[in-house]
C-alpha cells in the first residue's frame, strides 16, 4: 500500500531523536525557532521552505557528482609512500595501550577502548595521510553518537599517531543496542568485525581485565567498514524499525495538523533528481520541540508515469521509497533509507536510486549518504511551484491548490533554510578541525579498504613484516599463495584472516586466541 505524501509517515525516520532529514543530496541541520512562529494550517499557510533541500529518498542518495551532472568514478585508493616507517609490532601497540590506560582513573577504565592505525603506518602511510584518517575517525565516532557534544578521540601515540582512545560514555555506546545480542555498542561491533581479534598474554590480559572486554581494540578501517553499513549502523544510533515507531518516539507532528506553524513542512519538486532517472520531491520539517533541529526527506520513484508524475500529482503522488537525513544532537548528520511502506532498509533498489561512488552502484546506508553530503545539505531549486503558477488551470480542485501553495514555497524562503541547515553540520566539522577541502575522509578510507590486498598490505594487517609473510606463505591457506604474484580481493583476505593471524603471530608477549580455528 503506497503512502500518501500529505501524511508523509516516512518522514518520521528523520527525527530519530535528533532532528533533521534528507539523506542523499541534502542535509538537515538546525533551524531557529523564529523560522516558523506564525501558526497556520500546514495546508493553508505553511512557509515556502519546501523548495529547500534535496532530501534523501531512495533516489537522492548518490554522490555529490550526481547533482551536477556526470558521475565521478571512485578515486583511486591512497597507498603509503613512507616506506622507511619502522615496523610496529602488536606487542608495541598493546604495551602503549597499557601504559596509557594506567594513567586513567580506575573508575573510568572499564569504558576505555582503542582504535588502531598501526597497520596503516606499517603499510607506509605518511603523517599527512594518517592525519586525514584521524579526521575520518573523529567524524565517524561522532557521527555514531547519541550524545549532545562533539568529543574528539585522544591520540595516544603522538610519535606515530597510530593509536586513538575513546570513552564509550562520550558517544552513548555504553548502552546495549535495541536489537539485543550484545552488552554494549562496542561489543556489537566486535561481534561483526572479522578483523577484531582477541589476544592473550601478560600485558593484554591486564588490559582486558581493566577495560572489562576481551577485545579492547580494533583496527579503525575495519571498524569503519562495518559501522557505516547495514543494521549495525541503525543499531548504534538506536533507530526503530519503522516510521511509525519513530514518529511515536519523537512526537513528530502530523503535516495535516491544522495547528502546524508556518514553516513546519515545506517541499520542493523537480524533474531531474540527480541520483536517479526520475523526478523527486524533497521535504523539510522543523521539529517543534527544538529551536535548532530540522529533518529532510526525499520521495523517490521508479518511473515518471501515473501517480509517480509529481507535476500531475504534486499532493497525491505515490512514491517508491525515500532517504532521510537529520542532525544528531551534536550537529553532525544521521541517515536512513526507507521502502515504500516506511520500513528502514540498508540498501536502496538500483531501479530507484544509484550511488556512482560505490563499485556496485548500490546506495548503502550510511556510507552513500556520507559520500553525497560531505558538506551538508546540497541546495536544490524547486521546479514544481513555477510549473504550477504557469499551469494553474490544470489544478481545478481548490483544496489541492491550497496545499500546493502552502507546501511548495518560493525559493527565497527555501534557500536560507538550506544554508542554515548546512551551517550546523559544517560547524560540527569545524569543531573537530575537519576541513571541507580534503574530500570526505570516511568514504576515501572505505574505498581504500575495499581495494585489492597485496603482499605488503596483507603483512601490515597481519601484524608482521612483508619479509616474514613472504617467507611463511606456504604455511597459510592455499588461496593466500596468490599474494606472491599480485593482489587478492578483500573478501578472500577476510575469509582467511584469522587463520593466518594464528599461524603467524606467536608474539613475544601476546598471542592471538585461536581456539576453534
Amino acid at each position: 500500500m503506497p503512502r500518501h505524501p500529505n501524511v508523509c509517515p516516512s518522514l518520521l525516520l528523520i527525527m530519530l531523536g535528533v532532528g533533521l532529514g534528507a539523506c542523499s543530496k541534502d542535509d538537515g541541520t538546525r533551524v531557529s525557532e523564529d523560522e516558523s512562529t506564525d501558526t497556520a494550517t500546514a495546508t493553508t499557510d505553511t512557509t515556502d521552505a519546501a523548495d529547500t533541500a534535496n532530501t534523501t529518498g531512495s533516489t537522492d542518495t548518490g554522490s555529490d557528482s550526481a547533482d551536477t551532472g556526470a558521475a565521478e568514478p571512485p578515486p583511486p585508493p591512497p597507498k603509503g609512500s613512507c616506506t622507511d616507517n619502522p615496523h610496529l609490532t602488536p606487542d608495541d601497540q598493546i604495551k602503549k595501550m597499557g601504559t596509557d590506560l594506567f594513567q586513567i582513573d580506575s573508575a573510568d577504565q572499564p569504558f576505555i577502548r582503542y582504535l588502531t592505525l598501526t597497520h596503516l603506518y606499517n603499510a607506509g602511510y605518511c603523517p599527512d595521510q594518517l592525519g586525514r584518517i584521524i579526521h575520518a575517525a573523529n567524524k565517524l565516532v561522532n557521527s555514531l553518537s547519541t550524545e549532545p557534544f562533539i568529543r574528539p578521540l585522544v591520540v595516544v601515540d603522538q610519535d606515530h599517531k597510530t593509536l586513538l582512545r575513546l570513552d564509550l560514555r562520550d558517544y552513548g555506546w555504553q548502552q546495549a543496542p535495541e536489537s539485543g545480542g550484545a552488552s554494549d555498542i562496542w561489543e556489537a561491533t566486535v561481534a561483526q568485525n572479522p578483523f577484531a581479534v582477541e589476544f592473550q598474554g601478560e600485558f593484554i590480559d591486564d588490559l582486558k581485565l581493566r577495560t572489562t572486554t576481551l577485545v579492547p581494540f580494533q583496527p579503525f578501517d575495519a571498524f569503519l567498514q562495518i559501522t557505516t553499513r547495514g543494521d549495525l549502523y541503525y543499531d548504534i544510533l538506536q533507530f526503530p524499525q519503522t516510521v511509525e515507531e519513530l514518529e511515536d518516539r519523537l512526537g513528530v507532528p502530523d503535516p495535516a495538523d491544522p495547528a502546524l506553524k508556518i514553516g513546519d513542512v515545506i517541499r520542493a519538486g523537480f524533474e531531474d533528481s540527480g541520483v536517479s532517472d526520475w523526478n523527486r520531491v524533497i521535504e523539510r520539517r522543523r521539529i517543534p520541540a527544538s529551536s535548532s533541529q530540522a529533518y529532510w526527506r526525499s520521495y523517490d520513484f521508479i518511473d515518471n508515469t501515473g501517480f509517480a508524475d509529481i507535476f500531475a500529482h504534486p499532493i497525491d503522488f505515490e512514491d517508491a521509497g525515500g532517504e532521510i537525513i537529520f542532525n544528531l544532537p551534536n550537529g553532525l548528520q544521521a541517515y536512513m533509507v526507507i521502502d515504500e511502506f516506511g520500513g528502514r532498509i540498508s540498501e536502496a533498489p538500483t531501479q530507484v536510486v544509484k550511488d556512482p561512488k560505490q563499485r556496485d552502484s548500490i546506495v548503502k546506508n550510511a556510507i552513500s549518504c556520507m559520500s553525497c553530503h560531505e558538506a551538508g545539505i546540497i541546495p536544490k531549486q524547486d521546479d514544481l511551484r513555477p510549473f504550477y503558477q504557469d499551469n494553474k488551470d490544470l489544478f481545478q480542485d481548490q483544496a489541492e491548490r491550497k496545499l500546493i501553495e502552502a507546501l511548495y514555497r518560493p525559493s527565497n524562503e527555501l534557500d536560507p533554510l538550506q544554508a542554515k541547515d548546512s551551517a550546523v553540520f559544517q560547524g560540527a566539522l569545524n569543531e573537530l578541525g575537519i576541513p571541507l577541502t580534503d574530500g570526505e575522509p570516511i568514504v576515501t578510507l572505505s574505498l581504500a579498504f575495499e581495494a585489492g590486498v597485496d603482499l605488503p598490505r596483507a603483512a601490515s594487517e597481519l601484524g608482521v613484516t612483508t619479509q616474514r609473510l613472504d617467507q611463511n606463505l606456504a604455511k597459510l591457506a592455499p588461496s593466500l599463495q596468490k599474494l606472491r604474484i599480485g593482489a587478492i580481493s578483500r573478501e578472500l583476505f577476510q575469509s582467511e584472516f584469522r587463520g593466518a593471524v594464528c599461524a603467524l603471530l606467536p608474539g613475544d608477549d601476546v598471542i592471538p586466541v585461536c581456539t576453534g580455528l
